[in-house]
Order: structure tokens, then sequence, then C-alpha cells
């Protein structure tokens, strides 16, 4: 995955995912930076809880909608990446999920970052702008097949020559 919850909690704050990942009032940002971050929720009931799951569950389904907008441009010109891939991509895949998560209360700030990622992305696709990295070539175990075609020059068609 090319950006988790944790680097939306370090780059956008626990106020604004607690903000957009949820309707329930309940899910405050201590609750869901502890939820992200696997600290002690002891202090919060069942039900406040299971509303801080959820919220980091859409949390989680928009980052890998997120991710699989990366892979599509980014595959194109570098089928494998190595592990981490470059850090320029959870930026891109941070601002993406962001903008999902805002879905209709999107600001100017946060739609100019996810266009700015999706024309970015559009630039490696194309080749015209670098991760840094080399694209390794896809390899692959199939084995290459070739049919010989009908014999084109033969004596029989070469006789008169």
């Amino acid at each position: 995955m090319f950006a988790t919850a944790t680097d939306l909690l370090t780059r956008f704050g626990a106020e604004e995912l607690a903000q957009v990942a949820t309707d329930d009032p309940a899910v405050d940002a201590t609750l869901i930076q502890l939820t992200i971050e696997g600290g002690n929720r002891d202090s919060y009931t069942a039900e406040q809880i299971a509303a801080a799951d959820a919220a980091l569950a859409t949390i989680n389904e928009v980052l890998l909608d997120a991710d699989e907008i990366v892979k599509g441009y980014v595959t194109v010109r570098y089928p494998t990446l190595s592990d981490p891939a470059p850090r320029i991509l959870t930026v891109y895949a941070a601002d993406i999920a962001r903008f999902h998560l805002h879905d209709d209360q999107v600001s100017d700030e946060i739609a100019n970052r996810n266009r700015d990622a999706m024309r970015a992305l559009e630039k490696v696709s194309a080749g015209t702008l670098s991760l840094g990295v080399t694209p390794e070539p896809s390899t692959s175990d199939a084995p290459v097949i070739s049919q010989p075609g009908e014999r084109v020059f033969s004596h029989n068609t070469l006789a008169d020559f």
C-alpha cells in the first residue's frame, strides 16, 4: 500500500480525519488517533469504539481505492517497484485518498492537490516524470511459442528464376 491511515494522520491530523471519516459525533480526534495507532481505548464505550473502528474501515477503503488509482498509472512504466516504493507515491496516494474522504466537502486546496497528484501520475505513466528509480523489466515464466508460417519460397516457386 502506498499510503496508510498513519500517513493520513501524520499529514492531515486526527481532527480532520475524525470529521471526514464518520458522521458520528462520538468519534473525536483523540479516539480516531488511538484507533489508528492501536492505542488504549479503555476509557471509551463499546459504541464509541465500534464507531471509531467503522471510521477506520472507511479510511482504509479509501486508501485501497487510492492505491489502485496510483498502481493503474505507475505500473505502465514501472511493472515492479522496490519495497518501499518511492516516497512521492505516498504523497500522491494520500492526496487522492484525502480528496475522496472529503467527498462533497472538498476545499480548493484539497481539489488542487488531488488534481496535481493525478497530473503527476499521468506524467509518470507517459514517461515524462521519473520516480527516481530505474524501471525493472517485466519478467514472465511463460514460454515463448512461435508457429512457423507457410513456406513462401520453395524449389517450385523459384524454378523459373
